[in-house]
């Protein structure tokens, strides 16, 4: 089994191009990356809010180019990772309804892209 002995709250999944299966790890806050026969490619993040931490990671997206998107409730944020490392951070600050003025999340396609 993929993660057995592994993950502790395992939440979002999704696979990129090469067959690698990312595991979103609620409990554990952070990101598995397994190989197709189960073998950890690499674990990202911990518990935080930095850069490589995460509070609250939830799902996971593949896109177009190949890079993981991951949500993160806790930190109101969405990371993305290209080649398993950080690429970016979009923080989403929320004002009394909704997001503040100015701020937006657009996404647009299907199947990843």
């Amino acid at each position: 089994k993929i993660g057995s002995g592994k993950l502790m709250g395992p939440k979002g999944v999704s696979v990129d191009r090469n067959g690698h299966i990312i595991v979103v790890d609620n409990k554990a806050c952070c990101v598995f990356i397994f190989q197709p026969n189960g073998k950890i490619v690499t674990r990202f993040g911990s518990r935080g809010n930095g850069d490589r931490q995460f509070a609250g990671p939830h799902f996971a997206a593949v896109n177009s180019n190949n890079e993981i998107i991951i949500t993160d409730f806790h930190n109101h944020s969405v990371k993305v990772l290209q080649a398993h490392e950080l690429l970016l951070t979009f923080n989403c600050f929320y004002g009394e309804i909704g997001l503040r003025e100015n701020n937006a999340i657009l996404t647009y396609g299907t199947k990843g892209s």
